[in-house]
């Protein structure tokens, strides 16, 4: 079954990208004939309630009194919210039917060559015993190679010493201080 695909659109003015639940939640929206996500609506709507035309008392009158254009009467959503629906003016709705959509796939992650040894013979049942009372620590570089290259320790370490129970782990990501300081997975082992 291919997975589901999403329209994103994405932000004229930063690029961030705008899912369609953006815009339904008024998050998102088209300010001036461009698709604005929340940050930069808020941003173009501070400028714009800023602008010497509304200060000045004779511009705002005028404003005022110009009818709104036509095809944007406010609409209220259907779930009786006070937040009126916004609707496009049809040079709007064009512009932001010409923005491009890009197809969004879910799935994917970071995969690992599973050839070199299979899971089965690295299995063991849950054994039942005593708390933890040694603990082991692996680390690696964060990268694909370096990730592999650990679970080959990990696994290496459990297959020698048959007669350790491994209780639990835990991992964390911190930076360790050699030759270079860079970012590390920590994974510590309770036996």
């Amino acid at each position: 079954m291919p997975p589901e695909a999403e329209e994103v659109r994405s932000c004229a003015a930063c690029g961030a990208s705008i899912y369609p639940e953006h815009i339904t939640r008024h998050a998102a929206g088209v300010v001036d004939g461009k698709l604005l996500c929340m940050h930069c609506r808020q941003e173009a709507e501070s400028r714009a309630a800023h602008a010497p035309h509304a200060s000045h008392p004779a511009h705002a009158v005028a404003a005022a009194a110009s009818p709104a254009p036509m095809g944007t009467p406010a609409v209220h959503p259907p779930d009786g919210g006070e937040e009126p629906a916004i609707l496009l003016a049809d040079g709007e709705a064009h512009a932001a039917a010409e923005l491009k959509s890009q197809r969004v796939y879910g799935g994917g992650g970071i995969t690992f060559d599973r050839d070199t040894h299979s899971d089965e013979k690295l299995r063991r049942p849950l054994l039942k015993g005593a708390s933890a009372t040694r603990c082991r620590t692996f680390h690696c570089k964060l990268n694909d190679p370096s990730i592999i290259h650990m679970n080959d320790q990990v696994n290496h370490w459990t297959d020698e010493h048959q007669d350790v129970e491994i209780k639990f782990a835990v991992c964390a990501v911190g930076v360790i201080e050699g030759k270079h300081a860079d970012p590390h997975l920590i994974v510590t082992v309770f036996y």
